[in-house]
C-alpha cells in the first residue's frame, strides 16, 4: 500500500499545482487585496477560497459529484457567479480611477484586515463554475482513489497535498505584490487594480455567456 500511496501524493500535488498556476479569479482578488492591504490581505484571500475546497471535499466524498456537474446547478454558478464577477470586477475598476492614497486609506478603514479578503475569496472561488467542474471531475476521481487506499483519511491527504500547491504559490504571490507595493507609483497602484477589475470583468461575462449557451443548448 506504501507504495501505492507516495504515487498518490506526489500526482495529488502535480494536479493542485495544474490548476492553481493559471491566472484565474482568484488570483486576480488576491493580487488586487495584496496591492490594497498587503500580505494579510492577499493571503486571506487564498484562506477564503481553502474553505470552499473543504465544503467541495465533503460534498465529494459524501457522493454528491452528479449534482454539482448537473445542468440546472452549471447554468446556475455560471450566470449568478458570472454577474458576481462582473460585479467584483467594475468594483475594483472604479477604485482603481480614485487616487492611490485615497485607496490604500480606504483599505486600511474596512472591518478588520482579514474579513472582507476571506469573503471575497468565498465568493470568488464559489462564483467560478469551473471550480466546481475540477473538483467533481479531477478532484473527485483523487477522492475516490484516496478512499480506496486510506480510507476516510483519503480525502483529507488529498486535500493537504492540494493545499501544498495552492498556499506557497499564493502566499509567494501575496508576499511579492504586498512587499513591492511601497515602491509602486500612484499609476502603477491604480494600473494594478484596474488590470484585476477589467479580468474580473472579461471572465464574468464569459461565464455568463456559458450558463446562457448551456440554458439555450438544455431548452
Amino acid at each position: 500500500m506504501a507504495i501505492d500511496i507516495v504515487p498518490f501524493i506526489f500526482t495529488a500535488f502535480l494536479a493542485g499545482l495544474g490548476a492553481t498556476l493559471p491566472p484565474g479569479p482568484i488570483f486576480a482578488v488576491t493580487v488586487a487585496e495584496a496591492t490594497r492591504r498587503g500580505f494579510v490581505g492577499g493571503f486571506m484571500v487564498v484562506v477564503g477560497h481553502a474553505l470552499v475546497e473543504v465544503l467541495a471535499v465533503v460534498v465529494l466524498t459524501l457522493g454528491l459529484g452528479v449534482f454539482l456537474t448537473s445542468n440546472p446547478v452549471r447554468i446556475g454558478i455560471s450566470v449568478l457567479g458570472g454577474f458576481f464577477l462582473v460585479w467584483m470586477g467594475q468594483d475594483l475598476a472604479r477604485r482603481a480611477s480614485r487616487k492611490a492614497t485615497f485607496i490604500r486609506e480606504e483599505a486600511s478603514t474596512e472591518d478588520g484586515v482579514g474579513y472582507r479578503p476571506l469573503l471575497r475569496g468565498v465568493l470568488a472561488a464559489a462564483a467560478n463554475p469551473y471550480f466546481a467542474v475540477w473538483w467533481t471531475v479531477v478532484g473527485g476521481a483523487f477522492i475516490l482513489r484516496g478512499v480506496k487506499l486510506l480510507g476516510l483519511l483519503g480525502p483529507i491527504v488529498f486535500l493537504v497535498c492540494h493545499w501544498a500547491s495552492d498556499f506557497p504559490w499564493f502566499g509567494f504571490v501575496s508576499f511579492s505584490v504586498g512587499r513591492g507595493r511601497s515602491y509602486l507609483g500612484d499609476r502603477a497602484f491604480r494600473w494594478i487594480i484596474g488590470v484585476c477589475g477589467i479580468f474580473l470583468l472579461a471572465l464574468g461575462a464569459s461565464f455568463v455567456v456559458e450558463g446562457v449557451r448551456l440554458f439555450v443548448e438544455r431548452a
